[in-house]
């Protein structure tokens, strides 16, 4: 098994993998124990009672959201909705520390999401946050980086490139220089 770090690890230092994909705590812990026969007791598990409810009530969000990012009419026709469910689950993975193959999915929906509507600058950006969030996971020589670099290069390569046009935006376009406030506004569709 190959694993990839994001963070130095000091010698004696345990380094774990997650025996699920997530989700709210009641479903974690029946598949821990259907499958692996145990009951977790990591850090998010252990939480106090409150904050796991509160946990659980993000990442039962979550699933909506990532649900409703997936519908390709919504997609199609109400982009900047589509967009920001996209970043309102990255605010969740955010507070929930998820740094896992579900963020590389995320930014990748949104690349879908920008180049089905032509937006060259927006979707380079989005194509370039899942190579780098893939790197971490997967390492710089999975096949699934190198079909993000391709994406960062050239977006209009993408199959659904263009097909609703709704926010054509070229490469030449000027991106913010705003500061990183800025950039996360513009990026998201935040403005307005």
């Amino acid at each position: 098994m190959q694993v990839h770090i994001f963070r130095p690890v000091a010698f004696g230092d345990e380094i774990t993998l997650s025996y699920t994909i997530g989700g709210p705590s009641d479903v974690r812990q029946r598949m821990l124990k259907e499958y692996f026969g145990f009951s977790c007791a990591c850090e998010l598990c252990s939480l106090p009672a409150p904050e796991l409810a509160e946990s659980d009530k993000r990442l039962r969000r979550a699933q909506e959201l990532d649900d409703r990012i997936g519908d390709p009419k919504r997609v199609r026709h109400n982009p900047l909705a589509a967009l920001r469910d996209c970043h309102a689950l990255w605010l969740i993975y955010q507070h929930e520390r998820i740094k896992d193959l579900r963020l590389p999915r995320l930014y990748h929906d949104a690349f879908q999401i920008c180049a089905m509507h032509s937006d060259i600058p927006q979707a380079k950006a989005f194509a370039q946050r899942s190579c780098e969030a893939r790197i971490l996971c997967e390492g710089e020589d999975h096949p699934n980086v190198e079909g993000e670099r391709a994406l960062v290069k050239r977006p209009e390569g993408f199959e659904n490139w263009g097909v609703a046009r709704m926010w054509r935006r070229t490469a030449g376009e000027a991106v913010p220089r705003e500061g990183a406030e800025g950039f996360e506004r513009w990026l998201w569709r935040l403005e307005g």
